[in-house]
């Protein structure tokens, strides 16, 4: 309650500032430091769900086959959403792949070829894609 700061530049003691110790940061980092970041609106992707999410709203474990990248994703397709965690759409197995439209912030690295997805939304689920005989014989890299 009664601190105080006093910031000293160039050991310059009578020319101190006084710092306020009540000041309260409310801005969000992530959009202060925009630098080397992506966004990508309305990207149409083939995604393996790792772990789908049959209770709550939490965020989905997926695997992109057209980025060859694991990410969390946030399900903004409510609509879906709902009919999926009442059994009105077939769960999601093992080897299913979800068609979906996304929303991306990538991060871009220097040295590498390859963007790591800082933040993922699935808007729009287009389709599940079931396993089958068809796509046994497609390549998939997981």
């Amino acid at each position: 309650q009664d601190e105080s700061v006093d910031l000293i530049l160039n050991k310059k003691k009578d020319m101190a500032v006084k710092l306020n110790t009540h000041f309260k940061f409310s801005a969000n980092l992530d959009d202060l430091y925009v630098e080397g970041k992506i966004h990508k609106n309305g990207i149409t992707d083939r995604l393996f769900i790792v772990k789908p999410v049959n209770d709550g709203n939490s965020r989905w474990d997926c695997k992109s086959l057209n980025m060859n990248q694991r990410f969390d994703a946030v399900m903004m397709d409510k609509t879906w959403l709902e009919r999926y965690q009442t059994g009105l759409i077939p769960a999601i197995g093992p080897s299913d792949i979800m068609l979906a439209k996304m929303n991306l912030i990538v991060k871009t690295k220097k040295d590498s070829k390859l963007n790591k997805v800082l933040h993922a939304e699935i808007f729009e689920v287009i389709d599940i894609i079931k396993n089958n005989e068809e796509m046994k014989n497609e390549s998939f890299h997981f």
